[in-house]
Formats: structure tokens, sequence, C-alpha cells
């Protein structure tokens, strides 16, 4: 069961990044087009350094999301063990 949950969840975070990719790749293409050329070398890297911002956090999020599916099955498999014990 936690293995599926993690799974989608990595399947979810995939998605997630090739949406933002192809969101950066339009925005490269449309700042470009409206940067002049000696402000682009600037402005790429700055948005190379947001993109990079935003999938770490992006990361984060989906290991938190993993930790706590992690964490709700350690605690159901305690209580499943206490009921039994008990």
């Amino acid at each position: 069961m936690f293995q599926l949950k993690e799974q989608e969840i990595r399947r979810q975070f995939r998605a997630a990044v090739n949406i933002q990719n192809k969101q950066y790749k339009l925005l490269k293409e449309q700042l470009l087009t409206r940067t002049s050329k000696a402000d682009q070398k600037a402005m790429l890297a700055k948005l190379k350094e947001e993109q990079d911002r935003r999938l770490s956090m992006l990361s984060d999020q989906y290991e938190q999301s993993i930790s706590e599916v992690k964490q709700h099955q350690h605690v159901s498999i305690e209580c499943k063990a206490y009921d039994i014990a008990s």
C-alpha cells in the first residue's frame, strides 16, 4: 500500500516538473524576444536561478508528502500491533 502511494507521489512530482520545465521554456522564449541582447545573459541567469529555486521547493514538498505517508503508515502499523497485542 505504501509503495503504491509513494509511486503515485513520485509520478505526480515528475509530471509537475515536466509542466514547470515547459512553462519556463515558454517564458524564456517570450523574455528573449522582449529583452535586448545586452540584458539577455543576466535575464537568463536570473530565470535559471528562479527555476532552480522553484524546483527545489517542489522537490521538498513532494519529499514531505512521502514522509507524511510513511509516518501515517508507521502509526497505522503500530496501532494495529497494539490492537493485536491487547
